[in-house]
């Protein structure tokens, strides 16, 4: 599949956060960028993005999910809760999350499927799913890198299938969305997410018929887009 072109002007550089980096040990992360991520952390923005996801990723339940970047686990194993007979993986960098996502669901006696992987490099096979969920994930990535993880996206989904996005797409008003804005002076990505917003990333990224769906706090968004059927 050919790929997309690079996002905006950004020339991806030696800082950006790629998503190769995207769920690293804090350590490997600059600092300043993980300052703002543990205060946005604390504040509430990953669990009402997940809240967000939750709400609005309507299933019939007999389908295949790829949830990209599914950290511990938690809203993974919450979907497969509701819906016993989705088929559903996790994709996740980080070994430390994937075993305690593992875990968990061993404990919960769920059968899900985690796996170590990346953004660009998604370790599923061609037109196997019908859902690609990604709950602030894209808004890690910029340049030729959001690039390749849109063709990565596309590949893996079936003809029509749906990627639900939840992320950051407007400029929020007091210390929250203050706390955004001072993330993205350092995670390029986010900022094309703040200059362009979510619906019109999934856009340029080949999705079609995109639709916003709603909207929360931190600026976030959710936006739906499918894969051609072609």
């Amino acid at each position: 599949m050919a790929g997309t072109q690079p996002f905006g002007n950004l020339d991806p550089g030696d800082e950006e956060l790629t998503s190769r980096r995207l769920f690293l040990p804090q350590t490997d992360a600059p600092h300043t960028v993980e300052v703002y991520r543990d205060l946005l952390k604390a504040s509430g923005l990953w669990r009402h993005a997940r809240k967000l996801a939750f709400e609005h990723l309507k299933l019939a339940g007999n389908e295949s999910l790829l949830h990209v970047g599914c950290g511990r686990g938690s809203l993974t194993l919450k979907l497969k809760k509701r819906y016993p007979g989705l088929d559903i993986t996790g994709i996740e960098a980080d070994e430390n999350s994937l075993a305690t996502a593992a875990e968990d669901a061993e404990s919960d006696g769920l059968h899900v499927l985690f796996q170590k992987g990346y953004l660009q490099d998604l370790p599923t096979t061609t037109e196997r799913h019908d859902v690609v969920l990604c709950v602030l994930a894209l808004s890690r990535v910029s340049g030729s890198d959001r690039g390749e993880a849109f063709d990565e996206i596309r590949r893996v989904l079936k003809p029509g299938g749906q990627l639900l996005a939840v992320d950051i797409g407007a400029s929020a008003p007091g210390v929250r969305g203050l706390l955004v804005r001072r993330l993205a002076l350092n995670q390029k990505g986010l900022a094309d997410h703040l200059a362009l917003g979510l619906a019109e990333i999934l856009r340029f990224g080949g999705m079609e018929g995109v639709s916003k769906l709603a909207e929360g706090p931190f600026g976030l968004q959710v936006v739906s887009g499918r894969k051609s059927e072609r």
